[in-house]
């Protein structure tokens, strides 16, 4: 049984993997736990009331398949979980991979896809393919977000790739668009998160340091500037085309408000910025879509303008 399959209200069994266990306090002083769960299509929290970790930890260390069991809630208009037990799996039908969100792309083919789609002679060609090649195994691991949208293991790349077909696609209606700029921007504009994401093997996603210090716009942009001083034989000479690779990553978030330190001043960087916020949303309305049934509406997203998700047929 999956999460998205549980009955409301009453006590489900599912075989999960246990992933992390935080002991919390309540205001009244009682302990309880929030303790991870993936059940190979998203990763939920459960608590587990008035149980310190290191007793939880007898029963079942952590990144364990376990037989679990829980009951959801509504709470706030969002759906909650207890688990009020769990045990050590002894069945051999499941394996840890089966509990790992892998994003649904040939890692390899995606990768390859954007490595090729630069020309190799252009500055920005230069710069892109250098970086890529740089952070290859990394840029096929980390998930795009630790939240919200492509989260699975190797969401970056699928997020990426899914964007660059969609430039590839739009290019021929907007001439004005120089294509070069325009791909190793799709390419590069959150290649940060490879500084700012942790993604481990069983595909669950932390923020590094870096990542909670400086963001990941501030990381991609220093990136490419450090990746041209170190490849390019005259920098300055080369200054604009740096600049506007460094402005899309920078404000591909769109508006202040919303974390880029400055919004979209060529058309290269609108566009791209109206792509990310299409495939991102599409991925966040594909995630509640695959929980709904025909006629059903969410609980609010606040990601997408905290409304109430409609699946139709």
């Amino acid at each position: 049984m999956k999460f998205k399959e549980m009955e409301i209200g009453k006590e489900n069994v599912a075989v999960v993997l246990l992933l992390t266990i935080t002991e919390k306090s309540c205001k009244n002083g009682k302990t309880y736990c929030d303790v991870t769960f993936s059940d190979g299509d998203e990763i939920i929290t459960a608590k587990v009331w008035n149980y310190k970790k290191e007793v939880l930890l007898r029963g079942a260390e952590e990144n364990t398949i376990v037989e679990g069991y829980f009951i959801p809630e509504i709470y706030h208009e969002a759906v909650s979980y207890v688990a009020t037990r769990y045990f050590v799996y002894q069945g051999d039908e499941y394996c840890m991979d089966d509990f790992v969100l892998h994003a649904p792309i040939d890692a390899d083919a995606f990768f390859k896809h954007c490595f090729e789609a630069v020309d190799e002679e252009s500055i920005y060609g230069k710069i892109t393919r250098a970086i890529l090649l740089e952070n290859e195994d990394i840029i096929k691991q980390v998930a795009a977000a630790k939240g919200f949208h492509h989260t699975a293991k190797g969401g970056l790349l699928w997020h990426t790739g899914q964007m660059l077909l969609m430039g590839e696609n739009i290019v021929p209606l907007l001439p004005l668009l120089n294509k070069d700029l325009f791909f190793a921007g799709i390419i590069l504009h959150d290649i940060g998160k490879v500084k700012e994401l942790s993604t481990d093997f069983i595909g669950e996603t932390l923020y590094t340091e870096e990542g909670e210090l400086c963001g990941h716009l501030y990381a991609g942009a220093e990136m490419v500037e450090l990746k041209a001083r170190e490849i390019l034989s005259d920098v300055e000479e080369n200054r604009r085309e740096i600049n506007l690779l460094k402005h899309i990553i920078l404000s591909h978030h769109g508006r202040k408000e919303f974390g880029s330190p400055e919004e979209p001043k060529i058309i290269e960087a609108m566009v791209l910025h109206h792509l990310d916020m299409i495939d991102s949303r599409y991925n966040m309305f594909e995630l509640e879509y695959d929980k709904l049934n025909i006629g059903e509406f969410s609980d609010r997203k606040p990601a997408l303008g905290n409304v109430h998700i409609l699946k139709h047929d």
